[in-house]
Order: C-alpha cells, then sequence, then structure tokens
C-alpha cells in the first residue's frame, strides 16, 4: 500500500512538473525576444534541440544515440558523395557526425535561426552554413550529391513542400530521420516526460508511423535503405527519381530495400 501510494504521489508530481515546465515553454512563447522559427508557424517551434540528446549522460539515451548514429553511419557507408547539406542543421552535431565520419566531403547546411546557425560554425568551422527556411533553400537544383533533414519534418506545417525542396536540390541521394510512431510517444511516457501532452515531444506536429513515412516519402522519391525495427526513429536513405519514361509520362517504378546495409 505504501509503495502504491509513492507511486501515485510520484506521478502526481511529475504532473506537476510537466505543468510548469508548460508553462514556462508557454511564456518563452510569448516573449517579444524569441526568434520566430518560420515565416508561417502556428506552432510554436523551440530552437535548435528541446530535449538534448546528442550530450546526454543517461547510459539509456547514450545506448540509443550509439545506435542512431550506427544506422546513420551505414547509410552513409552504401553511397558515394562528395558534396553534403544539411537542411534544418540545428547544433550542427549531425553536420560534425558527417564531417568526422567522411572528410573528403564539402558539408554546407541550415537551419531558420541565427542563434543554433552561429552553434553550428562554432562546432564544425570547415562547413558553410547559412540562415535559411527549409522551404526556400537559395541553392540551384540538383546541387547536392546528399542532402540530409534529421528529425526536421516532424516539426514542420508542410512537410511535403519541405520535402519536395530537399529534392529538387539534390543530385542524387537523400537521407531523412524522424521519431518513430506512436513507440516515442509510449517511452516519454515511460519516462514520465511531457505527460500532460501525451507524450508528445515540444514542437512536434507531425507523428508518422515507419509505415506512414515510407508512404509520405515515396510520393515523392524512391526509397533504398530502411532502418529494421524495431528503433525510435525510422531512418530512410532515398534516390532522387530519374526524369520520366518517354512517352509514358509516369516517373519510373522503383520502390527498393534492402535491409542487410542496416544489418
Amino acid at each position: 500500500m505504501q509503495i502504491f501510494a509513492a507511486a501515485v504521489l510520484w506521478l502526481i508530481l511529475c504532473v506537476i512538473w510537466d505543468i510548469m515546465q508548460k508553462m514556462v515553454f508557454m511564456a518563452f512563447k510569448a516573449s517579444p525576444c524569441v526568434e520566430q522559427r518560420s515565416d508561417s508557424l502556428t506552432h510554436f517551434q523551440p530552437e535548435g534541440n528541446y530535449y538534448n540528446k546528442y550530450e546526454k549522460a543517461n547510459p539509456i539515451t547514450r545506448w540509443l544515440m550509439k545506435g542512431f548514429f550506427s544506422s546513420f553511419k551505414a547509410a552513409l557507408n552504401s553511397i558515394e558523395f562528395s558534396t553534403v547539406y544539411e537542411a534544418g542543421c540545428g547544433e550542427g552535431y549531425i553536420a560534425q557526425f558527417v564531417t568526422n565520419s567522411c572528410p573528403h566531403a564539402k558539408v554546407s547546411g541550415s537551419d531558420i535561426s541565427g542563434k543554433v546557425v552561429a552553434m553550428a560554425r562554432e562546432r564544425v568551422p570547415t562547413a558553410a552554413f547559412a540562415v535559411e527556411s527549409i522551404y526556400n533553400i537559395n541553392s540551384p537544383d540538383n546541387a547536392y550529391d546528399l542532402v540530409i533533414a534529421s528529425e526536421v519534418l516532424e516539426h514542420l506545417e508542410r512537410p511535403a513542400d519541405a520535402l519536395s525542396e530537399l529534392v529538387r536540390i539534390s543530385k542524387k541521394y537523400i537521407l531523412l530521420s524522424v521519431p518513430n510512431e506512436p513507440l516515442w510517444r509510449v517511452l516519454n511516457m515511460l519516462r514520465l516526460k511531457y505527460i500532460t501532452s501525451f507524450g508528445n515531444t515540444p514542437g512536434h506536429v507531425n507523428h508518422w508511423s515507419a509505415k506512414g513515412f515510407k508512404a509520405f516519402v515515396s510520393s515523392q522519391c524512391d526509397i533504398r535503405n530502411v532502418t529494421p525495427p524495431p528503433r525510435m526513429w525510422t531512418m530512410l536513405l532515398c534516390e532522387k527519381r530519374q526524369a520520366q519514361n518517354p512517352g509514358t509520362g509516369a516517373p519510373q517504378a522503383s520502390y527498393r530495400i534492402n535491409l542487410s546495409d542496416f544489418a
């Protein structure tokens, strides 16, 4: 009985703490000093990572991120590229990983927040970062061998428009990752986070299952590799579609999945 009472009390305290965090979050949103993340957002988006999983000392978080970067590295190793563009670069953790893993690559990136772009420039001084909207990237068509958007599309109110822009500037490959729902929210609830939002991380406005995200992405590009389940993230390595088949008016059909690259 005492254990049950203690558990209930702990849950109540977690809910109160979650509400207090949300109140601070909303106050921060209302501040005139907050930098806008988009020219058309109706949902507030925090600058950079709301929960900085890249630098957490928690052993479970470190283990999960080790798996994430293992899949990321496998995707990079499965293709050839010399130019990389990361949309929604945040503080530059992914760009840093790409630079360290593939020193031959010329890395560029952008984010809508000048604050986090400054942090990315400090973290990866060899890369070229700019303050830009993912909906209007200042690059020509077919500009980069590989275009990356990691943990970005779930924050956007117009993800299809953003994906179209990523495909436009890509010469061949697009590497995408989003949280795997509902697993992401369930795990948040299990660690007693964001309880009043049913486990939804602040700023997430899109919630894709692995199947749903593959369906969304395959409407605009061909899927080459998929991370095997179960994972907290869905990671897709995609290829830009070739020109439409002459005389047919239809794009070349190719839905390819090769899990061996991620074994």
